[in-house]
C-alpha cells in the first residue's frame, strides 16, 4: 500500500538538497509513536534473509513543478512537497506512521545544521495500479543495486552504473525481489526471472543534452558519510505480476529505506495509472 503526504514547507520555499538521510529518520520517528518496539526493530534489526537486511519499505519526493538547486538547497516555485511512502507492512508499518503524523502536524526536517519545518495538511491512499505482464515504471526516487566485489583483497559494495553488464544488473535486481517476496509471503519463489531494460530512448535523450542519469545519495554510517551512485532512469518489465507488485510496494534495489527505488507504474502505452 502506498501513502501520499502533502506537506508545507514553513517559512522560505526551499528544500535541502541532500534530504534522504534526514527524511529516514523522521520516518523511523513518527513509527515510534505507533509502536516504539516496531520503530526499534525495524531501525536496529530490520528483516534477514541470505546474510542481507531489508526494511521492506520506501519513500520518494514531488514538487509541483521544476525546481532550481543552489548549494544546499532545491528552490521551488510554491511551497508544497509531497511525500510518497510505500510498504506491504500495512498494520505494522503504514498503520503506526499515521498514527505517528496524525500526532505530530509540524515535523522538523534537520539537515546540514539547518532546520526545514514541515507541516503536514493532508495524507491519502493512493490507488493500487492495475498491473500487466508488461509495465513500464519511472522514478519518484532513483535506483540502487549494490554487489560485493573484492578490492585489494576487501568485499567492498559497488554500485552498478546503467551501462554495466545487463544480465548482471538482471541477476542482482530479481535478486533483491525474489528476496522480499520470501520474507513477505514466507515461502519461496519458484517463478521465472522479470525481464529488466532500460529506457533507452530516455537515456540517449538526457545524455545528448548533457544532463545527468545517476544521483548520489549521501549516507551516514557511524558517524560517516557514504555515497551511494543511484541510477534515475526508467525501465521496463516483463513477466511475473507477483513480483512487480513485490517491488512496487517494498521499493525496488537496495537503499529503500533510505529513498531509494520508489517508482510509479505506467502501462507500456505511458498512460499513468497512478496520482502523480
Amino acid at each position: 500500500m502506498r501513502f501520499k503526504f502533502t506537506l508545507k514547507i514553513v517559512g522560505e520555499k526551499q528544500f535541502p538538497l541532500n534530504y534522504n538521510y534526514a527524511l529516514s529518520a523522521i520516518i523511523y520517528k513518527l513509527l515510534r509513536f505507533g509502536s516504539k518496539d516496531f520503530s526499534n526493530f525495524l531501525h536496529n534489526v530490520g528483516f534477514k534473509l541470505d546474510g542481507k537486511t531489508y526494511k521492506l519499505f520506501s519513500f520518494g519526493i514531488k514538487f509541483n513543478d521544476k525546481v532550481k538547486a543552489n548549494r544546499n538547497h532545491l528552490l521551488l516555485s510554491d511551497d508544497k512537497v509531497f511525500l510518497y511512502v510505500t510498504s506491504p507492512l500495512v498494520d505494522d508499518f503504514l498503520r503506526n506512521l499515521v498514527v505517528g503524523s496524525l500526532l505530530n502536524e509540524n515535523i522538523p526536517l534537520f539537515t546540514n545544521g539547518t532546520k526545514t519545518l514541515l507541516k503536514i495538511e493532508q495524507i491519502e491512499v493512493v490507488p493500487a495500479p492495475n498491473f500487466t505482464d508488461e509495465m513500464k515504471f519511472f522514478p519518484i526516487s532513483p535506483l540502487v543495486l549494490g554487489t560485493k566485489v573484492e578490492i585489494d583483497n576487501e568485499l567492498k559494495t559497488y554500485y552498478l552504473r546503467f551501462d554495466d553488464d545487463l544480465n548482471e544488473i538482471k541477476r542482482i535486481f530479481n535478486s533483491n525481489l525474489k528476496n522480499k517476496y520470501e520474507l513477505i509471503n514466507r515461502s519461496e519463489y519458484l517463478g521465472e526471472d522479470l525481464d529488466f531494460n532500460w529506457d533507452t530512448d530516455f537515456i540517449n535523450d538526457r545524455l545528448q543534452r548533457n544532463k545527468n542519469v545517476t544521483k548520489l545519495i549521501n549516507n551516514r554510517i557511524r558517524g560517516q558519510i557514504i555515497k551511494i551512485k543511484a541510477i534515475d532512469i526508467p525501465f521496463t518489465l516483463k513477466g511475473n505480476i507477483d513480483l512487480m507488485k513485490i517491488g512496487y510496494e517494498t521499493g525496488f534495489g537496495s537503499q529503500n529505506s533510505l529513498g531509494c527505488g520508489l517508482f510509479e507504474v505506467r502501462n507500456i502505452k505511458n498512460k499513468i495509472m497512478e496520482d502523480k
